[in-house]
């Protein structure tokens, strides 16, 4: 996808993207395990389904999956993701798709 689609249409496109900061920084570390690899490597231990993973971001998202939780919120349509890129696709394929095709067209028109 690309980002100057989103600034042509609209240059505050990113105001779509609702984050409320008191759910973005809920702590998970109740849902997983951490241990430490005799190389000093961190692993994080999914309390759900006992996946592992090797970064903590990654168990972090992974949890969102088991709880539900989804920080990302479309201020258009109240569509929620647990990750912002999720919810940018989908600005971009529900509410800014249909207007940059017509932008663009326009665009071409004035040439």
């Amino acid at each position: 996808m690309d980002e100057d689609i989103f600034s042509e249409v609209s240059p505050s496109w990113t105001e779509s993207i609702g984050i409320d900061p008191s759910q973005h920084d809920i702590d998970h570390s109740e849902h997983y395990t951490v241990t430490e690899t005799p190389d000093g490597k961190l692993t994080f231990h999914c309390h759900f389904c006992q996946k592992t993973f090797g970064d903590k971001w990654k168990i972090h998202h992974h949890v969102m999956i088991h709880t539900g939780h989804k920080p990302f919120q479309c201020l258009q349509c109240s569509h929620k993701t647990i990750r912002k890129s999720d919810l940018k696709k989908h600005i971009y394929n529900k509410h800014l798709k249909n207007e940059t095709i017509e932008f663009q067209s326009m665009k071409k028109r004035k040439k």
